[in-house]
């Protein structure tokens, strides 16, 4: 009972949060690194325009790879298109 208690407002959390957003294209722009101590951290940082007129920059999960250029669905939210993510099983 514990265990639902902890994981359903979480998943119920993201479902509402993949239902109420917006679908459009992004582009791979390049790869980002960090370095902390003894970790080494890559991911894709993604490009997309959210109304036509701006461009909006996201780092995607650590466990996604694309290349250059290759276009990326992207899921964001019309108030808060910083917060976007990649539309994938690992992105979401």
């Amino acid at each position: 009972m514990l265990f639902l208690l902890m994981v359903v407002p979480i998943i119920a959390a993201k479902l509402y949060w993949v239902s109420s957003s917006s679908k459009t294209k992004g582009v791979m722009a390049f790869e980002g690194k960090e370095i902390s101590g003894q970790l080494r951290r890559t991911y894709a940082v993604i490009t997309f325009s959210a109304t036509g007129k701006d461009t909006v920059f996201f780092n995607s999960a650590d466990d996604e790879s694309f290349s250059p250029g290759q276009s990326v669905p992207v899921l964001y939210q019309r108030s808060r298109p910083t917060e976007a993510k990649v539309d994938t099983f690992t992105g979401l």
